[in-house]
């Protein structure tokens, strides 16, 4: 987490995508938890719009892209991109072997296990993913104290 934390102080500016209409609200949860120590997240809020935007990402940014499974086909040209502009990004997923962890400068996982509902489909808690927003939130502000006073973290 440490390395995560430093990953986004550093960057100019820090985007966050999140695949589906679960994880976008936990991008939004995330750009609304860091805003109160002033770090401002932009959040990409479709697939189009990662698009759009991923040609304008540079080094000096990060990208966090938070995605269940990982393996959405649409990310391998983003990821490939990405990796172009010397972008370094952060994944949060599934803790399964996928695309987009395999790539990623610094993982974040949850174990989720989806549970089949009685007129068909599956459901997946985002209560993990809020959980790992809070504690990455909280190590950041532990972190941001040793910065203040000069530490070498």
């Amino acid at each position: 987490l440490q390395k995560v934390c430093q990953m986004m102080r550093a960057a100019e500016r820090v985007f966050v995508y999140g695949t589906g209409t679960a994880q976008q609200e936990v991008a939004k949860e995330l750009q609304r938890t860091f805003m109160a120590v002033r770090k401002y997240l932009h959040v990409i809020e479709g697939e189009t719009e990662l698009q759009n935007v991923v040609g304008d990402i540079s080094s000096t940014d990060v990208v966090l892209i938070i995605s269940y499974s990982g393996s959405k086909d649409f990310l391998k040209d983003i990821v490939r991109r990405l990796q172009m502009n010397g972008v370094k990004y952060i994944s949060l997923t599934n803790l399964t072997n996928n695309f987009l962890a395999q790539h990623a400068a610094h993982n974040l996982y949850i174990p989720s296990t989806p549970f089949g509902l009685p007129a068909g489909g599956k459901f997946s808690s985002i209560i993990l993913l809020l959980l790992v927003v809070d504690i990455l939130f909280r190590n950041y502000v532990e972190l941001m104290a040793e910065w203040e006073a000069g530490s070498p973290v």
